[in-house]
């Protein structure tokens, strides 16, 4: 009787034994798959944020750098509405200064032709014609220097450029301003036959007037 039941319990635990290591095993198939699993969206997720953050980068860089363009964009703007500003100033006043060399030269034609010495007077305005076409070309250089001019992208840079526009600029003034002194030369230098001329124009009348009378 006690081997009947020895044996059927032995039985029992070697039907048994492999069900529970079947059970084991797939119980630690099961946790290793899971782990992978958790791994894998560890990663997943990791990527994911990295990308993000990438993206992220690359928009806050693009982004100051659109405004960092932005604002060279305005500075240029200014200093071309400013250079503007200053051609048609100079350019006004080297026209004022052609039309008096222009009534100068007329005035010592007259001088001239009362035989009034005026060569001094005549050189002295072929100097200051050179003068008045030294400032042309300087403030004709104001436009092509701005034209030539590469801005770059950033205000520092834009800043740094406009120095040579600067430069350009005090150069066609002082040009100017070179080219007005010259011809006051030229005036002065003819006020001892302006005097003539008019003490040879009143002469003139005085004797007109007398032989009508």
């Amino acid at each position: 009787m006690k081997n009947k039941l020895l044996l059927s319990v032995t039985t029992i635990i070697l039907c048994v034994l492999p069900v529970i290591s079947l059970a084991e095993t797939s119980t630690s198939t099961d946790h290793q798959n899971r782990k992978t699993t958790i791994k894998d969206e560890v990663e997943a997720k990791k990527e994911t944020i990295k990308q993000n953050l990438q993206t992220k980068k690359e928009e806050i860089k693009d982004s100051v750098e659109k405004t960092r363009q932005n604002a060279a964009n305005k500075i240029v703007d200014r200093i071309n509405q400013f250079v503007q500003n200053i051609i048609t100033r100079y350019e006004a006043a080297i026209n004022r200064l052609e039309t008096l060399s222009a009534r100068i030269d007329s005035r010592i034609t007259k001088m001239e032709d009362k035989n009034i010495d005026v060569t001094i007077g005549k050189d002295l305005l072929a100097t200051a014609k050179i003068k008045i076409e030294t400032a042309k070309i300087s403030t004709a250089g104001i436009a092509s220097t701005t034209d030539n001019m590469i801005f770059g992208t950033t205000t520092v840079i834009v800043k740094e450029n406009f120095q040579a526009i600067k430069s350009q600029i005090e150069k066609a003034k002082e040009d100017i301003k070179n080219a007005h002194a010259a011809l006051v030369d030229v005036v002065n230098s003819l006020k001892p036959g302006d005097n003539k001329l008019r003490n040879s124009s009143a002469s003139s009348t005085a004797t007109t007037s007398k032989e009508h009378d």
